[in-house]
């Protein structure tokens, strides 16, 4: 795994320098949620090096109705129903 970071070593606002990671798969683009379920999958494999490590929460996605990130959630709410579908899809083919 390689971490990229805006900041330089040993920075206070740096991503890595806590252990608490957001690990999201909602994103308008298919292959950026693609990469981030396969990163998920990685990360809740109980035999991985991550093992023990992940802890669903929960998810909520929101924002203000004419607000600059309003495009980006609702195309992310597309990706998500596109993905829960074709999962549907895969399922129902396997039976």
């Amino acid at each position: 795994m390689t971490v990229l970071d805006r900041f330089p070593p040993a920075s206070s606002i740096a991503a890595g320098n806590h252990v608490n990671k957001i690990i999201r798969a909602n994103y308008p683009d298919t292959l950026y949620a693609e990469l981030a379920t396969e990163s998920i999958r990685s990360w809740r494999d109980p035999a991985g090096i991550f093992a023990g490590l992940y802890h669903r929460c929960g998810w909520l996605l929101a924002a203000l109705g004419g607000g600059s990130s309003l495009d980006f959630t609702e195309g992310s709410i597309k990706t998500a129903r596109e993905k829960a579908s074709s999962q549907r899809k895969k399922s129902a083919l396997r039976m």
